[in-house]
């Protein structure tokens, strides 16, 4: 098990206030962020990061980022993803705690994406 507290992992804070995306200048080049909420997927979470990793290697290599946000999962969803973040560098994790729901969760993702 990760020990949190010693990681140089470290979760993303999840943002406050209005769920609004600023916008971002044209890139030069495409940089691809893909929101992945979570609630209580800690059995489906190794599998469908490796597909997605292998898909989007094969498509954006090393352009790409995968950000799960999890809402606070009493299957500790979160938590395997950040263990993850080892496998995957790519990976991102944002455990939200006293906000739930999908479509906030795809917003706060949004908010902190990187890609375009």
């Amino acid at each position: 098990m990760l020990d949190i507290s010693t990681s140089s992992v470290s979760l993303l804070s999840a943002p406050t206030g209005d769920l609004q995306v600023s916008p971002q200048s044209s890139p030069e080049y495409l940089y691809f962020s893909l929101v992945i909420p979570t609630y209580n997927e800690r059995e489906n979470l190794a599998n469908l990061l490796q597909q997605l990793h292998a898909l989007l290697e094969g498509l954006l290599p090393q352009q790409y980022e995968l950000i799960v946000v999890d809402d606070d999962s009493p299957d500790r969803t979160w938590l395997l993803a950040l263990e993850l973040t080892s496998v995957y560098p790519s990976l991102r994790v944002m455990r939200r705690q006293g906000e739930r729901g999908l479509a906030t969760a795809v917003v706060r993702g949004w908010q902190v994406a990187r890609g375009q």
